[in-house]
């Protein structure tokens, strides 16, 4: 691989995961002193080298204006092309494709996946140019294992966990059992299974436990006038320990999931987390997290009673 170039296609980076994921990858090989350049979605740029990125206005990820590269790619022959936005490229053969989105897992092998329209056009479009692709990477044994059943990939899916993260500082903040304050780091998807903290603050009576969402004022409309319920707008990476450390708990109830990142940082900030039971969360192992069953309020309940009132 001495003196390839790599290409990165990023045309829908969007969640922080997804992002933390192609900074490292980025990393890797800047590391390994190989030339590489980045094509992103210019509202998603991120903080590299700007000589090695190419902005596309308006990129997603079935538009075609990578078409606009081809003619440079042909005068290079030496080249890797790293897809980093879930879905295969149509004509262009031997990509290295890096799924983040668990939604092309078939809803029939993982239940939690979503069956709308637009996810099942999705998947057809994946399944349709899959053969694009020379190695497949994935973040965890969760999504190797449902996204083979899904599609029988043949041996060429691996798992890639390499984050590069730096230490990251403990948790300390005292918990105070008349205020307590919980996170929840997710942008608002409804597989993300906000309903269940809502849901859980309208049957039972938590007069002392606050819950935090992380939204924008206007995604935060319907939920406004529920007790205990607030929110902090969405934040940098860079941030992390210093909004971690103001909360007694991270709450993590999403249905499905690539990897989880919030599960990672805070059991590495060793911070009580409460989480879904499910396969993608199991993968963590750690005395700090606290399993329920997500689609239970009262499993819920017990998990928070036991934590912090009992």
């Amino acid at each position: 691989m001495k003196n390839k170039l790599i290409i990165f296609y990023a045309p829908n980076i969007n969640g922080l995961g997804a992002k933390v994921w192609l900074e490292a990858k980025i990393k890797q090989f800047k590391k390994k002193n190989f030339k590489y350049y980045l094509f992103i979605n210019d509202k998603n740029l991120i903080k590299f080298s700007k000589s090695n990125i190419i902005k596309l206005k308006n990129l997603n990820r079935f538009n075609f204006f990578y078409l606009l590269f081809a003619k440079f790619i042909i005068k290079q022959r030496n080249f890797d092309i790293h897809v980093m936005g879930d879905y295969p490229l149509p004509f262009i053969k031997n990509q290295t494709l890096y799924i983040n989105q668990a939604n092309l897992i078939n809803p029939i092998i993982y239940k939690y996946s979503r069956s709308d329209f637009l996810f099942s056009f999705k998947r057809l479009y994946f399944r349709i140019f899959l053969n694009n692709t020379k190695k497949i990477i994935v973040q965890s044994k969760f999504m190797k294992k449902y996204l083979n059943k899904s599609y029988s990939f043949n041996n060429k899916i691996f798992i890639d966990q390499n984050f590069s993260y730096k230490k990251l500082e403990l948790h300390r903040k005292i918990v105070n059992k008349n205020k307590i304050k919980i996170l929840y780091p997710s942008s608002m998807y409804d597989y993300k299974n906000h309903q269940i903290v809502v849901d859980l603050l309208k049957t039972y009576i938590v007069k002392n436990i606050n819950f935090y969402f992380t939204c924008s004022k206007k995604e935060f409309e319907p939920y406004k006038n529920i007790r205990n319920l607030y929110r902090i707008n969405y934040f940098e990476n860079t941030n992390l320990e210093k909004v971690y450390n103001q909360y007694d708990a991270i709450i993590f109830p999403s249905l499905i999931e690539s990897l989880g990142l919030p599960i990672i940082e805070a059991t590495k900030m060793k911070m009580p987390i409460i989480v879904s039971n499910l396969p993608y969360s199991r993968e963590i192992s750690s005395s700090y997290i606290k399993y329920f069953n997500p689609k239970s309020v009262k499993s819920l309940y017990k998990t928070i009673y036991n934590l912090f009132l009992s």
